[in-house]
C-alpha cells in the first residue's frame, strides 16, 4: 500500500463480508446509473458518497472498491474520519459551515509540541479532538476537498484565513436555496425571472458579491461552482433556477481572476478572457476551457434527473451505503 493510501483501519476493522458486498454491490449499481445519465460526452460527472452517520470502516470499504469522493455534514464527524481513513480521500463538507468552524475544517496542521514530549495516545488511534486538546488548537483536516455550501463572506474569509498555505486552494461552491424552503440554507433563489436574493433579504446582487469576494479576496479559496438542494420532488424547477444562477454568475465574474475548473478537473489556475462567455451553454458550465463552473445537484432520490439536467457533481448516501438512523444535527442536515 502506498504512502498516501496509508490507513489505520485494517481487516480487523473492516464490515464483515456480507455487508462489504452489500456495499460494493450498492456503489457498482449507482455508478452504473450515473454513468447511463450523464449527457455530456466530454465531461465525467462526480459521484460523492455521502457516508454521514456510518461508520468509517463502511468509508473503508467503498475506497477499496475505487470510490474516493465522499461527503460528510458534521465537522467532528468528518475530522474523525479523516483521521482513520487514507489520505488519498476526497473529503467535501456539505453540512452548514458556520465561520467558528472554519479552522476545524480547514486548519493547517502544527505540531507545536515535540512528539516526544506528548502523553501515550489512546488506543487504537488517536482522535482528532485528543490531539487539539494536546496541541492547544484544531489541526484542521489535510486531505479536505471541498466546501459545497459557501454562502457568506465571513464564512469564506475563516476559511481563507486558516487554509494552509501549503495546501492547494480548497475549492468552495456558493450554495443556493432554490426553493426557498426555510428548512434549507443557502441563498435564496427565486426561480420568477432569475432573480436572487440572500436569506436575510440583501439585493438580487448577493451571489455575484460573494462570488467576487472568493475570486478577488480569498487567494486560499478557489470558486468552482453552484450547489443546491433543492425540495424533495423540486426536480427539474430546482436545476433550471440553478442553471440561471450559474448563467447569470458567468456574466459578472473576473476575466482576469482565478475560479473553475479546467477542462481536466485538476484545478490548474486559468486566467484571461473565457471564450464564447457570452454564448456560455449552461449544459456544458459555460465559459470555454479552463473556466467551466460546476453544479452540485441531485441526491439519492433524483440523482438521474439532476444528471440529465446538467449536474456535474451528484450527492448520494442512502443509495449507497443505506438508511441512516434519525438525524441529529437539526434541519438543514438531510443533504443526500
Amino acid at each position: 500500500m502506498s504512502a498516501t493510501s496509508t490507513s489505520p483501519i485494517t481487516s480487523a476493522h473492516l464490515p464483515s463480508s456480507e455487508r462489504i458486498t452489500e456495499l460494493h454491490t450498492a456503489l457498482g449499481e449507482i455508478r452504473t446509473r450515473v454513468a447511463a445519465a450523464s449527457n455530456s460526452p466530454r465531461h465525467t460527472p462526480t459521484l460523492v458518497a455521502v457516508s454521514k452517520y456510518k461508520p468509517a470502516a463502511d468509508v473503508r470499504a467503498c475506497y477499496d472498491a475505487g470510490q474516493r469522493d465522499f461527503g460528510e455534514n458534521y465537522a467532528h464527524e468528518l475530522a474523525e474520519k479523516a483521521a482513520l481513513l487514507p489520505r488519498d480521500v476526497r473529503w467535501h463538507f456539505i453540512g452548514t459551515v458556520q465561520s467558528n468552524k472554519a479552522k476545524a475544517l480547514a486548519g493547517e496542521h502544527f505540531p507545536l509540541l515535540p512528539l516526544p514530549l506528548l502523553p501515550p495516545l489512546p488506543s487504537p488511534f488517536p482522535t482528532f479532538s485528543f490531539i487539539s486538546t494536546m496541541l492547544g488548537g484544531k489541526p484542521g483536516i489535510e486531505n479536505l476537498y471541498a466546501v459545497q455550501t459557501l454562502a457568506s463572506t465571513k464564512v469564506a474569509d475563516a476559511l481563507n484565513r486558516h487554509r494552509a498555505a501549503s495546501h492547494a486552494p480548497l475549492r468552495v461552491l456558493i450554495q443556493l436555496n432554490t426553493s426557498g424552503e426555510e428548512t434549507k440554507g443557502g441563498i435564496v433563489a427565486a426561480a420568477d425571472e432569475g432573480t436572487t436574493t440572500s436569506a436575510d433579504g440583501d439585493d438580487a446582487e448577493e451571489v455575484a458579491r460573494l462570488a467576487t469576494h472568493v475570486v478577488r479576496a480569498c487567494p486560499r479559496l478557489r470558486l468552482v461552482g453552484l450547489m443546491t438542494i433543492g425540495a424533495a420532488g423540486g426536480g427539474e424547477g430546482d436545476f433550471a433556477v440553478l442553471r440561471g444562477a450559474r448563467e447569470r454568475l458567468l456574466r459578472v465574474l473576473p476575466d482576469d481572476g482565478v475560479w473553475g475548473e479546467d477542462e481536466d478537473g485538476d484545478g490548474n489556475e486559468v486566467t484571461g478572457p473565457s471564450p464564447g462567455r457570452e454564448d456560455a451553454d449552461a449544459k456544458e458550465g459555460g465559459g470555454g476551457p479552463g473556466r467551466r463552473l460546476l453544479l452540485s445537484m441531485g441526491m439519492s432520490h433524483d440523482f438521474e434527473l439532476a444528471l440529465r439536467a446538467g449536474a456535474d457533481i451528484v450527492r448520494v448516501g442512502t443509495g449507497i451505503f443505506g438508511a441512516r438512523p434519525p438525524k441529529k444535527g437539526g434541519p438543514h442536515a438531510e443533504q443526500s
